[in-house]
């Protein structure tokens, strides 16, 4: 076994040629008189209902403008007074005016009936409505849904993040701070990187916040879902190895606590820390320890079947939840923020696992919400991965109000809305985590009746897991892992949660005395990833949390065969339309069967480097003859690539920064180059000819994200490659309004990482024929730059 294998990216780079493409415009209404009526209408009513609103920071009014899609949001800069504050789907834009600047947009208008040449016209012509952002737009869904308490109680509000103008935030959070002390009002928490608030309110108080112009969201407090379980094995006569290898990988776990006097915890766990003000680093109510079980050993089960225990990284435990996290008065952000400074500075950790996810919070479209939006930029500051659940579905809860069984709506519910990822788990920069059943057969009674049958097939969704994607289309979850199953019993009709779960550690060993717990949930699939994330941290302890990504994402792949597959899309659809497995998989399960070292089956290769706008990296691809040629066998190679954008959430397009890559197979480095100076060519670029793709995932599909995988496999010897060069090109392209961020760099970071398997081989020698090639090529260029300086 050898350590994985660094790849050089070619020395000639390219600048892509501005594109030549305008985009789509907007036309003229037909009836130019009867539309200015119709507008003037609009301002008019938008007049008589804006006055009820508290003021802001300054006088402008806050203008909820619907606009024709095709209309850039940087455009309504053309009417003076009028300032972009944030925009939603369909269209919507937020933004501040003035009173002149309504008057100077019916002064337009008027001069558009005219028929005069009016600056900034399209403008106009994109209108379709203007109101005002009311009480029922700041209302978040369990303020919508539920009874307000009727002492005082916690709340949290967002305010406008003025698209990023900080300056304009500054005093915004000062008016706004003032105004709260003023109305009494007891602010008990605040983030430092957005104007979000933890508020304490009475019933009058929160009606006064709903009509308070600067706030834009306000709702009851999160519920991290952290439910227990109810059963319990016992196993006895273990062997402990208690001491540590050198290259031990470090992992902290931000969830309850951690019972870290547990016998195979204890010699683990270097340090617990609470990060809950008044509550000390013991778990007090299971759920941080049943996630580090699973995380320190990755698969207890295989552990208690050899009865020996080898731990092979390090546990941190950051207490950030208690037993009723929705009544904290300290915001939970602030607590990861300080949980991620504290451990990343004194322990280098780079991995952290959160196995929670607000209840409420799935995502459908539109907007982020704060928790997944400072794990993004956290991620980035620090440069750490987090592993993140999917969350847990109710899905008896939704077969109960179908008036169905859970049978009649699995699978299919679980592409509904109500099954989307949990809040933070649509966070673009982290990883996150969905479930897959693991075991398939329930117990049996006696040796003829099978008192109770699974509700998921091995390998496929579980029964509680939920689904993609993130925000425009972002492929997630990113993977999949065991998380455990349900089995119906057929004599009492109920379900049982836990007999094919998952095994763990049981919080209260000492006073009921048995070791392990069996336990459902996504909760336990992402520690199973965070698991080889920190071992691979550990092997390679230099390199980016997004380097440790990519590697994650070429050693994923798809665990259903192609009949499997096209029995789960039909089983998915029920009806509708095809849905790709994505939504459920993701990118597949992670396997650890090469990911820590290459041999001469398998060899992956990583590379870490910077790139500027409009500017094209190349990497050869060593397509050595050892891995073309020869008899008829199934062979494969995966590329990832992972970055960590700026992000910023008052814009829809909400990253900053696009890198992606694109495969081409070409005769030289200059045809490759020459194919990617042109923006457009860079992006519709298709992957023709270079393996057979695997699992459907396309450029255009993959772009989305910010780890990108795709697989390509072959049989025969492909004919396509001979002669040819496999060229990796890396692209970067900005939005338009990411040159004004201070925080995006020149030149950006992004990892790439490749994976070759070829394990039909007789005789593979690929490790070897790889570095032979990556070395020969490495002469060359120190050779040509010798004649060179001569």
């Amino acid at each position: 076994m050898a350590e994985h294998i660094r790849l050089t990216r070619e020395q000639r780079g390219s600048t892509r040629r501005p594109s030549s493409r305008r985009p789509r415009g907007i036309r003229p209404p037909e009836d130019i008189v009867s539309f200015c009526q119709r507008t003037e209408q609009i301002i008019q009513s938008f007049r008589s209902t804006a006055t009820d609103q508290i003021d802001g920071y300054d006088v402008r009014r806050l203008v909820k403008l619907e606009l024709d899609t095709g209309l850039s949001v940087d455009d309504i800069a053309k009417i003076d007074g009028i300032e972009f504050v944030d925009q939603d789907d369909g269209g919507v834009v937020i933004a501040l005016a003035s009173e002149n600047s309504l008057a100077e947009f019916e002064a337009r208008l008027s001069a558009i009936v005219r028929h005069e040449k009016v600056k900034g016209a399209e403008v106009i012509y994109a209108l379709k409505d203007m109101t005002s952002w009311g009480e029922e737009d700041r209302k978040g869904p369990r303020l919508k849904s539920e009874r307000i308490p009727d002492n005082e109680f916690l709340v949290d509000a967002e305010l406008w993040s003025l698209d990023g103008k900080a300056a304009e935030v500054t005093k915004m959070r000062s008016a706004f701070e003032t105004w709260a002390q003023r109305t009494n009002i007891d602010i008990t928490d605040k983030l430092a990187s957005a104007p979000y608030y933890r508020l304490s309110v009475d019933a009058n108080k929160l009606s006064l916040l709903l009509k308070h112009r600067d706030v834009r969201f306000v709702d009851l407090l999160p519920r991290y879902g952290i439910s227990p379980c109810d059963t319990s094995v016992d196993i006895q006569d273990l062997t402990v190895q208690s001491s540590l290898t050198n290259n031990a990988g470090v992992l902290a776990i931000l969830d309850s606590g951690i019972a870290s006097n547990h016998p195979l915890l204890s010699s683990a766990v270097g340090d617990a820390q609470s990060f809950i003000q008044g509550a000390d680093a013991q778990d007090s109510h299971g759920h941080g320890t049943w996630v580090s079980g699973v995380a320190l050993y990755g698969d207890v089960r295989a552990a208690i079947e050899a009865r020996t225990f080898v731990p092979k990284i390090r546990l941190l435990s950051g207490k950030v939840l208690d037993d009723s996290a929705e009544y904290e008065r300290k915001i939970i952000l602030n607590s990861v923020k300080e949980a991620v400074e504290y451990f990343s500075s004194n322990y280098g950790c780079k991995v952290f696992n959160l196995s929670f996810g607000d209840n409420k919070f799935q995502y459908n479209g539109g907007r982020l919400q704060a928790f997944a939006i400072g794990l993004d930029q956290l991620a980035r500051k620090h440069d750490v991965l987090f592993v993140v659940s999917a969350g847990n579905f109710d899905i008896e809860g939704f077969a109960h109000n179908a008036n169905k069984t859970v049978e009649e709506v699995y699978p299919s519910c679980l592409l509904d809305s109500e099954a989307k990822v949990l809040d933070p788990g649509s966070a673009v920069n982290a990883v996150t985590v969905g479930s897959m059943a693991e075991y398939d057969r329930p117990p049996i009674y006696d040796d003829e009746e099978i008192t109770k049958t699974p509700i998921s097939s091995r390998l496929h969704p579980s029964p509680f897991t939920r689904s993609g994607q993130s925000i425009k289309g972002a492929i997630k979850p990113d993977f999949v892992d065991y998380g455990g199953n349900y089995t119906r019993h057929h004599g009492r009709q109920n379900l049982h949660l836990t007999e094919l779960g998952q095994i763990t550690f049981n919080q209260a060993f000492a006073t009921d005395g048995r070791l392990f717990k069996l336990v459902n949930g996504t909760s336990f699939s992402a520690p199973r990833v965070s698991h080889l994330a920190a071992r691979l941290h550990g092997l390679m302890p230099q390199v980016r949390a997004t380097t440790i990504r990519a590697i994650l994402g070429v050693h994923a792949y798809l665990p259903l065969n192609e009949a499997q597959q096209e029995a789960l899309v039909t089983a998915l659809a029920n009806g509708g339309d095809s849905p790709h497995l994505s939504r459920l998989y993701g990118f597949g399960h992670v396997s650890d069967d090469w990911i820590f070292t290459s041999g001469d089956e398998a060899v992956t290769l990583y590379a870490e480097d910077n790139i500027s706008n409009n500017v094209n990296h190349f990497y050869e691809i060593p397509i050595v003859d050892e891995f073309i040629t020869g008899k008829k066998r199934t062979r494969k190679y995966t590329i990832a690539l992972a970055h960590t954008p700026v992000v910023r959430a008052s814009r829809l397009d909400y990253i900053a920064t696009r890198i992606f890559f694109r495969l081409k197979l070409a005769s030289s480095l200059d045809e490759v180059a020459d194919i990617f100076s042109n923006k457009e060519n860079a992006i519709r670029a298709n992957e023709n000819g270079i393996g057979s793709p695997e699992y459907k995932i396309g450029p255009q599909m993959r772009d989305r994200s910010t780890l990108q995988v795709s697989s390509f496999s072959f049989q025969l010897n492909p004919r396509k490659m001979q002669g040819k060069k496999l060229y990796l090109a890396v692209v970067r392209n900005d939005r338009p309004w990411a040159k004004g961020d201070p925080l995006v760099k020149e030149e950006e970071p992004y990892s790439l990482a490749v994976h070759f398997q070829d394990r039909e081989a007789e005789q593979a020698n690929l490790y070897n024929a790889i570095q032979a090639s990556l070395q020969a090529k490495m002469q060359g260029r120190t050779q040509g730059r010798v004649r060179h300086n001569r």
